[in-house]
């Protein structure tokens, strides 16, 4: 596939000249959270084979999707966008190859259908006042809607794996999973700009002094001036003995601040379970707010302008975790989490008591609302301005700037799939529109997303299927995150450690237990929950970034019998499920490699910050793969072809 509509500029080649740095040890190693996790990252020896996990095979709960031959996928965040004009806004269809145009007026709101290609999941959306423009990041695709006439008109191809996107004027910037920043004309779909950041992009936002770009496990924002170039970097401050991660989202609101949806998650240990951290958590939703570096937001008696982006405000909530919306408008800020909707589904299906979720936190709502500048900088807050439940679970959020419900916000549902003015009774009754009649129940999505017992969720680590590129430390030592894309019971035993070799033993341990669900969930769901990580799909492949002739040169050398890469790391999944030591601290479970580029830290203990990393100190030596005989640019052009996995 070509993307853009010329050739790969300069700046998206990866150079092996730029790993031509000393080999550096990491430290502070903290360690890792596998709240549904996987296997090690280990080489080989000839050791022993990691026992084979032994799968539940009962029928499902009644009503639930089963995934043997389907896609699966995580909750996304930003699914919902609306246009500058307020009169038109688009739904990306979470559960299938749709985008809803939903046309918003006094009188009511109606949507329309666009259908796409088999297969594909629509992503995030942009809007002018004529046209929607659709990411569709499994095929590495841009779709350019007509909102009057609800069709698609032209598809742009940005990268493998786009993830953010954003109109400034008469361009659209996509950023991407890979690290690219592309930016097209409006005009005529042309490339305008290519440039190549760090890797797992997620937002790009327009703001008064250029362009601002999260990253998702990193909870890391890189703004940008106008003509391209970084002029900071931030992460949000949080509490001693904590760390912002996971920036599930971010927005940009009308006074010019940044707002962060992310998490804050704890340093401390972690011991036989998940409980504790900020606001009785390891993993406390948040949000914080930037002033962009270079721009005046009055905030209090505070008005300087500042060469570097300055923390504006911060709040963290109580009673909620995982996968989570906001939308910001002039006065309020509004947070929607399906998992607790999910929850109370799970409590009132399974007849739980009320304290068998979250017991030490009370009731859990799927909608917060807080009062900018009354309520917008308290720390564990358990109430806000407003709480409410929704039954259809609420997946997105965002607010209305102009047109008939200025100053409101639109809501989309999971099940009934729907798109709600979210303080309806303002305008006499409550104004929705259904995008789908078709059942969406889906258990396995659901116990993926729930929030449960400590104030967490399998989402809280894994989001949307990924890593979070933290390090826990647990009873047995630090442990990083392993993602579950591209399925895990193929893999072996489950964890670093091959402790589990069942997968009802593992969801026993971590989620009744560790997780705080207290109480062990039936075979049926164990068997619908499997089914479902199975069916998330692999992460694509940023080959539009990587030099080939370097990627090249560096697959002969990791299947040359000089490394012995490939004698463990073998096969389409790269891995041959053995359980070895190889000089890294104890014998861990040989992971595979496929999509290694976009889960650092690597190594069990996340010691290694980067590939490169992994060929120094903490890396295990020539017991970990034949590697000291290379030169720099050999080792370059090895971490090349890895990134390439």
């Amino acid at each position: 596939m070509t993307y853009g509509n010329q050739s790969r500029p300069a700046s998206l080649t990866f150079s092996s000249s730029l790993l031509h740095r000393s080999l550096r040890a990491r430290s502070g190693r903290r360690a890792s959270v596998l709240t549904l996790a996987l296997l090690g990252l280990s080489g080989c020896t000839n050791d022993h084979l990691a026992p084979q996990p032994e799968l539940p095979s009962d029928q499902v709960p009644s009503g639930s999707k089963t995934h043997a031959l389907e896609t699966a996928r995580p909750l996304e965040t930003g699914l919902l966008s609306v246009s500058p004009d307020g009169a038109f806004a688009a739904a990306s269809d979470d559960q299938g190859p749709a985008v809803h145009v939903v046309a918003l007026t006094a009188q009511a709101l109606t949507s329309r259908a666009v259908a796409l290609e088999p297969g594909e999941f629509p992503g995030r959306s942009a809007l002018t006042n004529t046209h929607a423009y659709v990411l569709l990041p499994d095929s590495g695709a841009l779709a350019v809607i007509d909102l009057a006439s609800a069709s698609i008109v032209e598809r742009w191809n940005p990268c493998p794996s786009p993830q953010g996107v954003a109109v400034e004027g008469e361009s659209l910037h996509v950023a991407c999973r890979g690290g690219e920043l592309v930016t097209f004309s409006l005009a005529d779909g042309s490339v305008v700009r290519s440039l190549l950041l760090d890797e797992d992009l997620r937002d790009v936002a327009v703001v008064q002094s250029g362009l601002v770009v999260s990253r998702l496990a990193k909870a890391e924002l890189i703004w940008l001036d106008p003509e391209g170039i970084e002029v900071d970097r931030s992460v949000p401050t949080v509490s001693p003995g904590n760390e912002a991660a996971v920036a599930w989202r971010i927005v940009v609101a009308p006074s010019g601040a940044v707002y962060m949806a992310h998490q804050t998650d704890t340093d401390q240990s972690l011991g036989g379970g998940y409980s504790g951290g900020e606001c009785g958590s390891i993993t406390a939703p948040t949000v914080t707010a930037f002033v962009p570096p270079g721009v005046s937001i009055p905030a209090g008696s505070t008005t300087e302008t500042s060469a570097e982006a300055q923390q504006l405000t911060q709040l963290s909530l109580m009673t909620a975790a995982g996968t989570f919306d906001l939308a910001v408008n002039e006065t309020t800020i509004t947070l929607v989490f399906p998992g607790n909707e999910f929850a109370r589904r799970f409590m009132q299906e399974t007849g739980s008591q009320s304290d068998g979720i979250l017991p030490a936190l009370g009731e859990v709502f799927a909608i917060h609302t807080f009062t900018i500048g009354v309520d917008d900088n308290m720390p564990c807050s358990f109430t806000s301005s407003s709480t409410q439940h929704e039954e259809s679970a609420p997946i997105g959020i965002v607010a209305v700037e102009a047109g008939a419900f200025s100053g409101a916000s639109l809501v989309l549902t999971h099940s009934p799939a729907e798109v709600k003015v979210l303080d309806g009774d303002v305008f006499g009754s409550e104004v929705q529109v259904a995008l789908d009649l078709e059942e969406r129940r889906d258990t396995g999505l659901e116990l993926f997303q729930m929030t449960v017992g400590t104030g967490v969720s399998c989402s809280s680590c894994h989001p949307g299927g990924r890593a979070d590129a933290r390090t826990w430390l647990l009873a047995n030592g630090p442990r990083r995150t392993q993602p579950l894309e591209g399925g895990v019971s193929h893999l072996g035993a489950f964890h670093w450690d091959a402790e589990f070799d069942t997968f009802d033993a593992l969801v026993d341990d971590v989620m009744s237990d560790r997780m705080g669900l207290h109480q062990e969930l039936s075979s049926a769901h164990k068997s619908v929950l499997l089914s479902f990580l199975d069916a998330i799909p692999p992460a694509a492949r940023p080959a539009q970034s990587l030099d080939f002739e370097a990627t090249e040169r560096g697959r002969l050398l990791f299947e040359s019998p000089s490394t012995e890469c490939s004698t463990c790391h073998g096969g389409a999944a790269f891995t041959n499920n053995t359980a070895v030591d190889v000089g890294t601290g104890g014998v861990f479970v040989t992971p595979s490699l496929v999509g290694v580029g976009y889960r650092e830290p690597l190594m069990h203990d996340g010691c290694a910050s980067d590939l490169l990393d992994r060929f120094g100190p903490c890396g295990g030596g020539d017991r970990h793969g034949k590697t000291s005989h290379l030169t720099d640019a050999e080792v370059g052009d090895l971490v090349t072809y890895m990134k390439s996995l």
